[in-house]
């Protein structure tokens, strides 16, 4: 009778592997779109970017990569907030170092800002400069009267007059002086500080600048309670 004939059925890795190519051949229309993207996909990456010259089609996608990059880069805006025109920020820049000689500068021209910057109706003025060490631009005054002293010391002569000039020069130049003066003067002057926060802050620092550095954070108990309440600050100089 038909269909009463022996069956073979296959087992083992051949039998799923059959299965496995029956099942793809039911749909062998989808299968073959598939194998041919994907052999036209290979081509291309290799014509394209496999080679040592840049062809034609490689300098087409990256001229369309880089004109897509730009109409994003238009149609995206960066909304910036409007700053407070009560704070006016007074910036150390090549113009400064033109007139005022090379950084760090004389202590003096910090001086004189808080007297200009009050004058132009500033409330506060905040500096964001650390001053944690003296002013070196007069340092050879104080060298010249200690070598003075030693000459003293050993019974020599010196001619009052040049001492008188050398007291002068020093009040004229003590721009250290000068800044403390304009700070009183003001009674409103921020000063900038400096914070060690972590380990990495104290890698490299020895006792003695530990130290230092502790006596400058003792003028400044924390937390510190105001004396007077300030009015609306109707500008504010900040460096």
């Amino acid at each position: 009778m038909p269909g009463t004939g022996p069956k073979f059925t296959l087992r083992g890795s051949g039998g799923r592997f059959w299965g496995l190519f029956r099942a793809w051949w039911q749909h062998k229309v989808s299968l073959g779109i598939s194998l041919g993207i994907t052999a036209s996909a290979l081509f291309v990456y290799f014509y394209t970017f496999v080679g040592e010259r840049p062809t034609p089609l490689f300098e087409l996608s990256s001229a369309w990569r880089s004109t897509r990059s730009i109409h994003a880069s238009a149609t995206v805006r960066v909304v910036i907030p409007a700053p407070d025109p009560r704070i006016v920020v007074v910036d150390v820049d090549q113009r400064s170092q033109e007139v005022l000689g090379r950084w760090p500068f004389s202590r003096s021209h910090f001086g004189n800002l808080p007297d200009v910057l009050r004058e132009d109706g500033a409330r506060v003025v905040a500096f964001d400069i650390t001053f944690s060490k003296p002013d070196e631009s007069a340092e050879p005054l104080p060298a010249f009267r200690v070598r003075l002293e030693a000459l003293q010391k050993a019974d020599q002569r010196i001619d009052p007059r040049l001492l008188e000039e050398l007291a002068r020069l020093e009040v004229q130049f003590n721009a250290d002086q000068q800044f403390a003066d304009a700070i009183v003067r003001s009674g409103r002057v921020v000063l900038g500080n400096f914070f060690l926060y972590s380990a990495a802050d104290l890698k490299g620092l020895d006792d003695a600048t530990l130290n230092r550095y502790a006596d400058l954070l003792a003028f400044f108990p924390f937390p510190r309670r105001a004396r007077s309440t300030l009015p609306p600050a109707s500008a504010t100089a900040s460096i």
